[in-house]
């Protein structure tokens, strides 16, 4: 299938996140790093929401929880998908360790997060630089720590395959592609830098 013009568009929005990324773990920014790409995943989530509600919607057919639909599902299921955090990250890692991790940086900047107080969910500590993931696990061991450790470069080049997974999978399913050009198309027309000189110029005389 040929790529639009507005495939083109969504790529280069997400794309500016994997820069920013890339940028903020080559000057050693390491909360704003995490914070883009925690940002980025719930961007991509927000794109399979229809997936997720019918998939969440089948298994509370057989488990009948009486749990709500919301974010957590959508950003697993992506996490799930294109992500894939146990072959990408740490074997030990979960969609939900990552959703956990997200929610407690994101909301009280923090590595713990109400998932992982319930034990529904493991913190997740950070190698940065040249330091190893086998060095931090043992320094978890050490201090009988409740966490799991992934390398943030890592990260950043999961997030860069799952963006280009999912991307794959559109281009092989039109449906899902029109959904996302259209959703796409809207917000880049929005924060158009054309359309903000034309609004800046206009305000100015």
């Amino acid at each position: 299938m040929e790529e639009t013009r507005v495939t083109i568009y969504f790529y280069d929005f997400i794309k500016e996140f994997i820069i920013a990324a890339e940028t903020c773990f080559n000057k050693d920014l390491r909360t704003p790093t995490l914070v883009i790409l925690y940002t980025g995943i719930d961007i991509m989530g927000s794109l399979i929401v229809d997936e997720a509600k019918a998939k969440f919607d089948q298994e509370q057919l057989k488990k009948k929880t009486g749990e709500s639909f919301g974010v957590r599902h959508s950003y697993t299921l992506w996490v799930e998908k294109y992500l894939k955090p146990k072959e990408r990250l740490n074997s030990k890692c979960n969609s939900i360790d990552i959703y956990g991790a997200r929610c407690g940086l994101l909301h009280e900047l923090r590595l713990e997060s109400d998932l992982s107080i319930k034990n529904k969910a493991q913190v997740i500590q950070y190698a940065w630089g040249n330091a190893k993931v086998e060095n931090l696990e043992k320094a978890i061991v050490e201090t009988k720590e409740a966490a799991i450790a992934i390398h943030a470069n890592d990260f950043i080049n999961a997030f860069k395959e799952g963006v280009t997974d999912f991307i794959d999978d559109l281009k092989k399913d039109k449906k899902r592609l029109d959904k996302v050009n259209k959703k796409s198309e809207r917000f880049c027309r929005q924060v158009s830098t054309e359309l903000m000189q034309q609004f800046l110029k206009v305000e100015k005389e």
